[in-house]
């Protein structure tokens, strides 16, 4: 279960958020400093803990409104059955079996400084034809077998007309179940029949399934991830520790969760010999663990026991001269405690991890260690973290970032960052794209393609998944708006690497295509292209099949004689072409011969090798 989408009202600087849509794996929350990025993820916890601070997390206005926090989780059909059977101790096959294992419904909780408030959501579509669809099924068993008692000899007829006649009754399960207990008592031979007994264990299955609660009952049975905030990574890693101290010291006892040991049997462990070989079991398991994500330098990490002391300590490389924790950098220490608390949590596959500015600390490179580690954590735990590091900002993942803007005092989310006119808010996602030199390592060295805006980079990169096109070698910039792309271009000019400017074939675009020629010497078809010679803009390369089914979501009330491109004007064009972005990378979609040969021509335009088992 994971968040789909929240909304924070009335909690600190934040009037109202807005729904905000959540990636299922990292989720960044960028901007600038006193943003109020740090109160989203504050919101959550107060969430999870169902505890509001009426001298904190009230907003700063007159009317005092109450903090409400509203969760949308994305929740299968396996999840809901498992709910019902925590519940009823056996598992419910109706109607699940009639349903993909794999769809989504949404679980919408609403939370105020009382708990929990609201339970809704369209997951109640699976939950109340489930549990009406048990007691049709049990009544129509009891139906189906009375009947068949009409030929059993050894019943008396009084019996059987009794059954008859209450077996159309609304009530018609609990009056049998009488008559047949009440029979029982008169004539115990009755207990021996088989049909009776079996009429009467269909009776507890009833009894069992009126229980099932409501969906409104089901508030209690609901077990939700729980979200753990990290404020900061301030709990080090000691030189040396007492065994009273290590045993309660939690940073110690996550290291020897990490590598699967109890600091208990250590301690207990009488044998020199066999002590010895579990310190070394886990400086191996550590090291190399961290060593996958550490790449600045190898460092190895041991751990020594004498009596009842317990000693770490690092080697750099080869040398065999010892450094003790606290004489490497607070750099170096951050990430360490960062790794170790981080992996420790992550053995809950529930969790779902906030992370609070991670990295302060850090330089550049040490940066995207981290943001490794945050990759391996989010295969199976959902994570959000807050950030205005472009070094934390993945280039091809732009789809994870949200913008934190701060406006007269209020606090709100905007993910269409083209909107964005506040230089400052932008600039994390500015650097991360390659505008700034100090970002250099996300400009390829073999091409770099400028697009004109944000969606032009979205349909480029969901096509290159969608064409399994190797990503290494080729790096797609946006611009914010056609009018940056002689801007931009004239940087990477600067900084000699390969270009090209993919433009849109309209008069904006042929006017910067002008100012590229005249100003920077470019020539088409090597330094700038145009989408295409019979298209406008890079949304007509989509068949329009394709382009109302998989990108608008909708055939209706559209006007199919207008280009895709004009259609997409009206509908909010990063939103749309984002969301195509991150359907094409979850589902199977299947795109016509006409799009796929469209993109497979301007990939092959921009000098972009086509894998062999694309077919047009």
């Amino acid at each position: 279960m994971k968040i789909k989408w929240f909304q924070i009202l009335n909690f600190r600087s934040i009037t109202d958020s807005g729904k905000c849509y959540m990636n299922e794996d990292i989720t960044i929350f960028a901007g600038k400093n006193e943003s109020g990025k740090s109160n989203i993820l504050k919101a959550l916890d107060a969430f999870d803990k169902e505890s509001f601070d009426e001298d904190i997390d009230y907003p700063n206005n007159i009317q005092k409104n109450e903090p409400q926090i509203i969760v949308c989780y994305s929740i299968l059909l396996n999840e809901i059955q498992q709910i019902y059977a925590s519940h009823l101790n056996f598992e419910l096959d109706y109607p699940f079996d009639h349903s993909p294992k794999e769809k989504f419904f949404e679980l919408i909780v609403t939370k105020n400084k009382n708990g929990i408030k609201q339970v809704s959501g369209n997951w109640s579509d699976i939950i109340e034809p489930s549990r009406v669809g048990e007691l049709k099924y049990w009544a129509k068993q009891f139906e189906n077998k009375v009947k068949d008692l009409n030929n059993d000899s050894t019943l008396t007829q009084e019996l059987i007309n009794n059954l008859n006649r209450v077996v159309s009754n609304k009530n018609a399960i609990l009056e049998i179940n009488k008559i047949l207990q009440s029979e029982i008592e008169k004539e115990p031979q009755y207990k021996n029949n088989s049909k009776i007994i079996e009429l009467l264990s269909d009776y507890d299955n009833y009894k069992l399934f009126q229980k099932i609660p409501k969906q409104e009952e089901m508030i209690g049975l609901i077990k939700l991830p729980k979200m753990i905030l990290f404020n900061s990574f301030t709990d080090l890693l000691p030189d040396k520790v007492e065994e009273t101290i290590a045993v309660n010291s939690t940073i110690v006892k996550r290291f020897f969760n990490i590598v699967d040991i109890k600091i208990e049997s250590i301690f207990s462990e009488t044998s020199k010999q066999k002590r010895k070989q579990l310190v070394n079991k886990a400086s191996a398991k550590i090291t190399g663990d961290f060593t996958n994500f550490y790449k600045q330098n190898e460092v190895k990490l041991t751990i020594d026991i004498d009596g009842s002391e317990l000693s770490f300590f690092l080697y750099d490389g080869d040398r065999d001269d010892p450094f003790k924790p606290e004489q490497r950098s607070q750099g170096f220490q951050w990430f360490l405690s960062f790794y170790i608390t981080l992996m420790a949590e992550k053995l809950s596959d529930e969790n779902i991890i906030l992370i609070d500015e991670p990295g302060l600390y850090l330089h550049a490179k040490a940066q995207e260690d981290m943001l490794r580690v945050l990759e391996a954590i989010s295969e199976k735990n959902q994570i959000l973290f807050t950030t205005h590091s472009p070094y934390l900002i993945d280039t091809n993942r732009l789809d994870r970032v949200r913008l934190v803007i701060k406006e007269n005092t209020e606090t709100r989310v905007e993910s269409k960052f083209h909107k964005i006119a506040d230089k400052d808010t932008l600039t994390p996602i500015i650097t991360a794209i390659g505008y700034d030199l100090s970002k250099g390592i996300a400009i390829s060295t073999e091409l770099n393609i400028v697009t004109e805006g944000i969606s032009d980079y979205y349909y480029l990169m969901a096509m290159r998944n969608y064409l399994k096109i190797p990503s290494s070698k080729v790096t797609f910039i946006p611009a914010v708006g056609v009018d940056q792309v002689p801007n931009i271009s004239s940087i990477l000019v600067g900084w000699g690497v390969p270009i090209l400017c993919l433009l849109d074939n309209d008069s904006q675009g042929k006017g910067v295509a002008r100012k590229l020629k005249d100003k920077l010497g470019f020539e088409e078809g090597k330094e700038y292209i145009f989408v295409s010679d019979s298209k406008i803009a890079i949304e007509d390369l989509f068949s329009k099949e394709d382009f109302l089914q998989h990108i608008l979501l909708e055939n209706d009330s559209i006007d199919q004689n207008q280009n895709n491109s004009n259609l997409a004007s009206h509908k909010g064009k990063v939103i749309i072409s984002r969301s195509f972005f991150e359907r094409i990378q979850s589902n199977d979609l299947i795109l016509s011969e006409e799009t796929i040969k469209n993109f497979v021509a301007i990939f092959n335009r921009m000098q972009i090798l086509i894998p062999e088992h694309v077919s047009v």
